[in-house]
């Protein structure tokens, strides 16, 4: 009995290395702990074979142990615990209490040795998607206060990315310059207090964006502390009411695309990973064309269809010299529509925006003045040669003089004017119940909302450089821009 619980303990141990090690292109400590920990142990088991050396067994698997500790110890720190630490853990304490077994009666020993195996795939189970999440803690931010000419004012630190979502605002945040670790925090727009917060050890926000239902967020962030590909991000779905983690697990690209079924990042290969939004496993791969490859941009949440931008080389495999907009179905990866190829006439190192409403229903055809029905692709506006179909946190917004000149309603996809501002160039239009506002600043901090409801913000109120949302019942929020500190208005 005593070798059926060593074989079993050394067998826990590597499939938890397993865990550990297939999860990383790079060895780092962790990784490398965990594959010590497993020589360390099939010493120990080779002595405990011969039942004279069990003094000498003991202390083996006791550095196993210790090594194993330390394996689940710098996991954590690093924010990639998962399930693996746990199991390598398990099978080193079952090799290191087997030899004590012997003087246990047979059905003791099996129900020892039982307990310590169900421990370990529980916490294979518990794991299942959900890798290297961490204890939630209270989010390092100040309570609303007061603020004349609005209902509250909360101050994050610099704003990493906005969303309406959950509790009416869902918000990525650095509170402090010091600590090298964002935080996600769901708003009350009503009230302006933190209804939640997620925290992820060494990790910094690249992408935020809410599925179209509203029902869930996630979140790609990198590693703050150096030392992996520069590729390798965290991708965390969260309960968007709640906070609570749905799943977490490390990917490959830099890229987030979400609908209410799938989750999905652009890998570096130029090619499409999506997984199940509501489990993490893997849904689909979908490639782009021939000796093409699709290219990075804005993260965005759109109904049924993923839509992405798609570079294809010129004659005899030269430089991109051809983009288009692909829609991508959600439940297959298959494409359901593709816009002409637009030259790209000198424009291959620019930026694909590919922006998108709130809602996700609408989006701007990447190289072209028409704004597209995202499940189709059919054309349902078009806007004045020479405007620009620009990325806003409030969604599609019409710039003229690079000023903002329309906003596209995001439940018909027309494109509405906005109320003119006396500094047009700083104005953040909204759409509320299909009408266009816009905070118009007028300097010290100051502002007016004109349209419908409009208001006045005494100076001190605003940010300088801010997007305008619309989270419901919550009302319009004014959010810095990304990447920008400033205070967070409810208005």
């Amino acid at each position: 009995m005593t070798r059926v619980l060593l074989v079993a303990g050394l067998a826990a141990t590597l499939v938890g290395a397993g865990f550990l090690v297939a999860a990383r292109e790079e060895p780092d400590l962790p990784a490398t702990l965990a594959v010590i920990t497993v020589a360390v142990l099939a010493v120990a088991v080779a002595l405990c074979w011969d039942a004279a050396r069990g003094r000498a067994t003991a202390v083996v698997a006791l550095l196993a142990v210790l090594a194993a500790a330390g394996t689940g110890f710098t996991a954590v720190l690093s924010g990639w615990p998962g399930p693996g630490p746990a199991v390598v853990l398990g099978g080193a304490l079952l090799v290191l209490v087997a030899p004590a077994l012997r003087r246990l009666g047979q059905a003791s020993a099996v129900v020892v040795g039982t307990v310590l195996l169900l421990a370990a795939a529980g916490a294979v189970a518990a794991g299942g998607p959900v890798v290297g999440t961490l204890p939630v803690g209270p989010a390092d931010v100040a309570a609303p206060t007061p603020v004349a000419g609005a209902r509250w004012q909360l101050v994050l630190g610099e704003v990493r990315g906005a969303v309406g979502a959950g509790p009416g605002l869902v918000l990525a945040a650095s509170p402090s310059e010091e600590r090298a670790t964002d935080v996600a925090v769901g708003v009350d727009t009503a009230t302006g207090r933190v209804a939640w917060s997620h925290r992820r050890a060494g990790t910094a926000v690249d992408e935020l964006v809410t599925t179209p239902d509203g029902r869930a967020v996630a979140v790609l962030a990198r590693f703050s502390d150096g030392g992996r590909p520069d590729d390798d991000r965290v991708l965390t779905v969260l309960d968007a009411a709640t906070g609570r983690v749905v799943w977490s697990d490390l990917v490959h690209g830099t890229t987030l695309r979400a609908s209410d079924r799938i989750v999905a990042v652009a890998t570096p290969e130029g090619r499409l990973e999506a997984r199940a939004r509501d489990t993490g496993e893997q849904a689909w791969w979908a490639d782009p064309a021939p000796r093409c490859a699709f290219v990075p941009t804005r993260a965005a949440g759109t109904v049924d269809v993923v839509p992405v931008v798609q570079d294809c080389p010129g004659p005899l495999g030269g430089p991109p010299a051809f983009r288009a907009t692909v829609g991508l179905a959600d439940v297959s990866g298959a494409g359901v529509w593709t816009t002409p190829p637009e030259a790209l006439s000198g424009r291959e190192d620019q930026i694909a925006l590919l922006p998108v409403t709130a809602g996700g229903r609408f989006v701007a055809a990447e190289g072209g003045p028409a704004v597209l029905d995202v499940r189709d692709g059919r054309t349902v506006a078009t806007v004045r040669p020479g405007d620009r179909l620009d990325d806003d946190a409030a969604g599609i917004v019409v710039t003229a003089s690079l000023a903002p000149a329309g906003i596209v309603d995001p439940a018909t996809g027309a494109v509405l004017p906005v109320p003119p501002c006396p500094q047009p160039r700083v104005a953040a239009p909204a759409v509320v119940d299909g009408a266009p506002v816009v905070l118009c600043e007028l300097g010290d901090g100051a502002g007016e909302l004109r349209g419908a409801p409009p208001g006045r913000l005494p100076p001190g109120t605003v940010p300088s450089v801010r997007s305008l949302l619309d989270t419901g019942p919550g009302g319009l929020v004014v959010v810095p821009d990304s990447f920008r500190a400033g205070p967070v208005v409810g208005l």
